[in-house]
Parts: structure tokens; sequence; C-alpha cells
């Protein structure tokens, strides 16, 4: 999946009990100094096992889309999810760009 903002590549084959692997390259400059990785699934619970470079926080919206934030230097993201159901799952990513402002209350390791 591509659009102006973002690439994000996956291998769709994961065996049972994996992780599964995302990339997401932000193509366009960050128009402030941290912006944030939105992520979204249909799955009911999702586990991160790892993301790299470390965000340096994150929030967590109502609707359960999680925002992880990155200094503006950062271009590539890799997180690791555990993939312990078996099925196909829906993902969504995109960028929140410069919404920021005080840091919200729910920030972590800001």
């Amino acid at each position: 999946m591509e659009s102006s903002e973002l690439r994000v590549a996956y291998d769709s084959n994961v065996p049972v009990g994996a992780d599964m692997a995302f990339r997401a390259d932000r193509l366009s400059a960050p128009a402030a100094a941290h912006w944030i990785l939105c992520v979204e699934s249909d799955r009911p619970a999702v586990r991160l096992t790892s993301v790299a470079p470390a965000p340096a926080g994150y929030v967590l919206d109502g609707d359960g889309v999680l925002g992880l934030i990155f200094p503006a230097a950062v271009r590539s993201v890799r997180l690791d999810v555990a993939a312990s159901e078996i099925g196909i799952s829906e993902w969504r990513f995109w960028v929140d760009d410069g919404h920021l402002g005080p840091q919200p209350h729910n920030v972590v390791g800001a």
C-alpha cells in the first residue's frame, strides 16, 4: 500500500505463531518536529512485539487507533505484531502530521 505520504510493505504469508512484520516508509517531509504513524486493525486485540526505532511516545484514541510518535528525522519504521490467530486481518496506516501541539496527557516516553 502506498500514498503520497507513506509506503507500507509486509509479507502476507505469515506462519502460525510467527510475528507479522510491517515496514512503513515516510515519503513526505514532516511539517513539524514530530509526526504520528497511525495504525488501525480489525483484529480485536493487537500485541506489538517490537517497534524500531523506538517511538518518542504514543497516543491511543477512543476508537482504538494507535498513534506512534516519531521525531521528524525518522523516516522508516518497522513494526512486529504477534500473529497468534489464524485468518485474514485488515490494517490501515496513515500519517497524522503536525497536530500534536502541546503533548497530550496520554503520551508516554515523550
